[in-house]
């Protein structure tokens, strides 16, 4: 009778015990999916950072803006070339809409990349110092960094042969009504006075941009005038 009994104590116990279990994944599976539903707003509540609700409907740049990037990289002779990002928080995707490379070999190297990858890639990845410049260039820091340690620099056949460095700049530039970025691509090492000068250019470059291409169309629309939606 007695060892009937512990036998029934432990049948119940491993009950309970599976019951818990099931419970504590479905309870963390609860988590994730609202977590991953959430991601946004958790992302600007915790950030601080406003994430543009139309972020994945940026236009491409305007023909003056193409020309504006296109002069910029072809009068520096630092410059390799640029890459106008767009981004999309709730698929956790980042896109190209424009680029621009002085070199042939460059722009051969970018097009196997979009044959091999397309030219979606993800926002966030598992790469933490990757994710880390990211957050940091959302908060308005302006950054350069080894291509060697890039996404951009292991993904981009030859890339690390012709460029040395990267760096990132918000669109707007800043802290504020974030919706993409620039990359560019640096043959060499900056100096200081270089970075310096890269960051001024570069963020004028991206405020013009924002002006010219993003916010005013936006405005126009919500105000009703003729002025024609880009963005569609």
């Amino acid at each position: 009778m007695i060892d009937r009994i512990t036998d029934d104590e432990q049948e119940e116990a491993s009950l309970w015990k599976i019951i818990t279990i099931v419970l504590a994944i479905v309870a963390s599976a609860t988590v994730l999916y609202y977590g991953w539903q959430l991601r946004q707003p958790l992302f600007e509540r915790f950030t601080g950072l406003k994430v543009h609700a139309e972020a994945s409907r940026i236009p491409n740049p305007s023909e003056e803006t193409k020309k504006a990037l296109m002069k910029y990289a072809d009068t520096h002779d630092y410059v390799l070339g640029l890459n106008v990002v767009k981004v999309d928080f709730r698929l956790n995707t980042r896109d190209s809409t424009f680029h621009y490379f002085t070199e042939k070999d460059a722009e051969e190297g970018w097009q196997q990349f979009l044959t091999q990858h397309g030219s979606v890639v993800p926002l966030f990845g598992q790469d933490e110092s990757a994710n880390q410049r990211m957050v940091n260039m959302m908060n308005g820091q302006f950054n350069c960094t080894k291509i060697g340690v890039t996404p951009a620099g292991k993904l981009i056949p030859g890339l690390t042969e012709r460029a040395t460095d990267l760096c990132l700049v918000p669109i707007p530039p800043g802290f504020g009504d974030f919706v993409g970025f620039i990359t560019i691509y640096l043959k060499r090492s900056p100096s200081g006075i270089e970075v310096s000068q890269i960051e001024k250019d570069t963020e004028q470059l991206s405020l013009d941009f924002y002006n010219r291409d993003i916010s005013k169309p936006h405005a126009s629309s919500a105000t009703g005038t003729s002025n024609p939606d880009p963005i569609k």
